[in-house]
């Protein structure tokens, strides 16, 4: 066979010197540059003539090993926020560039070997390491990071209300508690919390003469508190 990039047999015999109808033990080891095999052959000779004899071995290549790519440091992150991008440093065993694809191009795109996070959940991607023959085939290394929320929802909060006091009373009762909007980039819509003076309203309030503050709260699903909002209710 034909091999390249190697470096020559190593040949050992036992005895080195012998006399007629002698034995003579020999074994070689051939080891490619490329390392992708190593053959030990082993053979007997018996001496019959006082000239020098020639052994020869048949030397064949290792199978081929999977280019399975892998990190030259470092690890893939378990978790990463949204927004962001994760390099990782992959090689592999040829030496050859490995490849990377996502599997969910909704929480995940890859550029070269850079995942950029686009949305919340699973990202699952995929590095292959090509073939190169002989003395490699495909290869391909599973990644999985979960995409974390970390975009705060928006509240957007009504003008400013006004009333009148109720027929006999110094106070207007309202319900202000479905005004205004949340909006958040994933999952479930958060509920607002109305308060005044930090206490929280459940439904309708008697709100007396003059001006009174009403602030809006919100927190998602992952725990990102919006920037709150207020507005006024003036009774006269």
């Amino acid at each position: 066979m034909s091999v390249s990039n190697s470096v020559g047999p190593m040949l050992s015999c036992s005895p080195t010197s012998a006399g007629l109808n002698s034995t003579i033990t020999c074994t070689g080891t051939y080891i490619t540059a490329a390392g992708d095999t190593s053959v030990t052959a082993a053979g007997t000779i018996t001496l019959t003539t006082g000239s020098s004899v020639t052994l020869n071995y048949n030397v064949s290549a290792a199978d081929p090993s999977p280019n399975t790519p892998y990190f030259s440091s470092g690890s893939a992150p378990t978790t990463a926020a949204e927004g962001s991008s994760v390099s990782l440093a992959l090689v592999t065993p040829s030496g050859m560039t490995p490849s990377l694809a996502s599997n969910t191009s909704s929480v995940c795109t890859a550029s070269g070997l850079t995942l950029n996070m686009v949305g919340v959940g699973t990202c699952d991607a995929v590095a292959t390491g090509p073939a190169s023959s002989p003395f490699y085939t495909e290869g391909t290394l599973n990644i999985s990071i979960s995409v974390t929320d970390t975009e705060p929802p928006v509240i957007t909060p009504p003008g400013a209300q006004s009333a009148s006091t109720d027929a006999g009373t110094n106070t207007a009762t309202l319900d202000v508690t479905t005004l205004g909007a949340v909006t958040d980039n994933s999952g479930t819509t958060p509920a607002i919390t109305y308060a005044i003076g930090g206490t929280p309203l459940a439904g309708a309030y008697a709100f007396p003469i003059g001006a009174t503050t009403v602030t809006m709260d919100a927190s998602d699903g992952a725990g990102n508190a919006a920037v709150q909002q207020s507005f006024t209710v003036t009774v006269t």
